[in-house]
């Protein structure tokens, strides 16, 4: 793992950043396909099939949270242990210090314990990795729903008009989640390399 455990840290801390912009946006992708469904529902039939995508979205918007929720689970844990591995790797470097004799026995334990160290971040940042590809998989299911929004806005009939404006905001704040999630995943490969 390149960089110290500052720069490691400050890949978390971006990443974090984008995790709550994902929960944030996703909370609004609820908040729009709750108003869609009120709105289809006071509506003539011919809006039935829309009604019956934004429940997906607002079901697909909670799942979503729960797994970003999962998520920066994972990233608080990880920064505890990066954070231990730098108070190792500070302690090692005094123990460096120490005349030889009795410090070459803990000098090695040291060194042992900070690449055990390395190898488990190296790990949960692999889990994490595996995590968000998931997550993005689950995105794309996220951004058909919103495709199929567009195509039953378009039959709604005398409503076509509010509720096409209503799918295309739905569409952005989905494509909006898939860029930060990317860039999620940026910062962590960043923290490997």
């Amino acid at each position: 793992m390149a960089g110290g455990g500052e720069s490691a840290l400050l890949a978390i801390a971006r990443t974090s950043i984008l995790i709550k912009k994902v929960v944030g946006r996703s909370e609004k992708v609820h908040r729009i396909a709750l108003n869609a469904m009120f709105m289809s529902r006071k509506s003539a039939d011919g809006v039935a099939g829309f009604s019956s995508v934004t429940t997906q979205l607002r079901s697909f918007s909670k799942n979503l949270n729960e797994r970003m929720r999962k998520i920066e689970g994972s990233i608080r844990a990880m920064v505890g242990t990066i954070g231990l591995r730098k108070k190792t790797q500070r302690f090692h470097q005094v123990v460096i210090r120490i005349p030889a004799g009795n410090a070459s026995d803990k000098f090695a334990r040291l060194g042992s314990d900070v690449s055990a160290m390395q190898r488990v971040t190296a790990q949960a940042v692999g889990k994490l990795e595996a995590e968000l590809d998931r997550t993005l998989m689950f995105v794309r299911i996220g951004q058909n729903l919103a495709v199929l929004a567009k195509v039953q806005a378009n039959v709604a009939g005398d409503q076509r008009g509010a509720l096409r404006k209503i799918a295309e905001e739905l569409d952005q704040a989905i494509d909006a989640i898939e860029n930060d999630i990317s860039g999620c995943q940026r910062q962590l490969a960043g923290m490997l390399q």
